[in-house]
């Protein structure tokens, strides 16, 4: 498993969790700041390797699974990752949010990524970050190597092959906690997308808006 953009490894132990052990491929520039040239992530500098390392300990992740790489990731060779985890099956992109960074993870993720392998992307269709949408829409790697978004879901959007698009579907329509959060399947062209999301919309009514910033509210301090 791979993960561009790990800053405290909120997701990264969360992909460690569920993955057996799996070997986990981290990468983040941490205390090199000066290359964030769009700031984002928390820019935490050194410290936020020491709580990252930290948050392993106390989630009881074997540091010997993650090999940490504090390059940028467009110095990462695909031969690097795959010689030291082999192919990825879960590919998580989180890090610098410009156009040509997002261009260049896309393309590396589809390079390390196995025939069955999933690859979510963060920040897709988020205002603050049109870039990302941008090269998302625009990467000729995904066409090249006929990955298809899946599911979409709050921040996340998920491809996998083509081949595998039933399969994982089927996977996330079989799960009842997930259910109630499944907006609408979207089609586009041969493929349906599954919109998972629960945020306040223009047509609710007021008892649907105020049931909605409760939960939201709730949700943000368990």
């Amino acid at each position: 498993m791979v993960e561009i953009g790990v800053c405290h490894g909120k997701s990264l132990i969360l992909m460690a969790k569920f993955s057996n052990q799996d070997s986990l491929y981290a990468i983040d520039i941490f205390g090199d700041q000066k290359k964030n040239i769009d700031s984002s992530g928390f820019g935490l500098g050194d410290g936020g390797l020491k709580i990252f390392k930290r948050n392993l300990k106390k989630f009881e992740i074997d540091e010997n699974r993650v090999i940490i790489d504090s390059r940028p990731s467009s110095e990462i060779k695909n031969i690097e990752i795959i010689n030291k985890i082999s192919y990825s099956r879960f590919f998580h992109i989180d890090g610098g949010h410009n156009y040509e960074t997002v261009i260049q993870d896309i393309k590396l993720s589809t390079e390390v990524s196995s025939e069955k392998g999933i690859i979510a992307i963060d920040d897709v269709f988020r205002p603050e970050w049109p870039d990302v949408s941008k090269a998302v829409f625009k990467s000729e790697e995904l066409l090249k190597k006929n990955f298809v978004c899946f599911a979409i879901v709050f921040n996340k959007s998920y491809f996998c092959n083509q081949m595998y698009l039933d399969r994982y579907r089927k996977i996330l329509l079989e799960n009842k906690s997930l259910l109630k959060f499944l907006q609408k399947q979207y089609d586009v062209g041969n493929t349906k997308t599954l919109i998972f999301q629960e945020y306040p919309l223009p047509e609710w009514n007021f008892k649907q808006s105020y049931g909605g910033f409760l939960a939201y509210t709730c949700l943000n301090f368990i």
